[in-house]
């Protein structure tokens, strides 16, 4: 079993989008090992489409039903998928319902970097 004594979890953005928060696992050297970010979609909206240049992450559906574009391709998604998403490529997610929010996690290695929020 992983202990991680040292997490912290923050909120990074909370609006009429969505709201992300990251909880980071550090480890004995005080460096962020894993994030596993949770992020609701507001009803009708869409995230901001990006790439990680070095990194895949993988994405975990909670509640809802939606959209993913994963570069040129476009996959429904629903509470219960999995979606692993390559280093470089290109992905959106958009919230199909007009009432809920789309509720995801991403779980990714060291820190997630989002200059697109910026």
């Amino acid at each position: 079993m992983l202990s991680f004594p040292k997490s912290k979890e923050k909120t990074v953005v909370d609006n009429k989008v969505y709201s992300i928060r990251d909880l980071n696992l550090y480890d004995s050297k005080g460096r962020i090992v894993f994030t596993i970010s949770t992020t609701a979609l507001r009803p009708g909206q869409q995230t901001f489409g990006h790439k990680h240049a070095n990194d895949p992450e993988v994405y975990e559906f909670v509640v809802g039903i939606g959209r993913m574009i994963l570069d040129n391709s476009t996959i429904n998604v629903k509470s219960g998928d999995f979606v692993f998403v390559e280093e470089s490529k290109y992905h959106k997610v958009i919230n199909l319902s007009m009432s809920s929010d789309l509720v995801f996690r991403c779980y990714f290695y060291g820190e997630i970097k989002r200059p697109h929020l910026k």
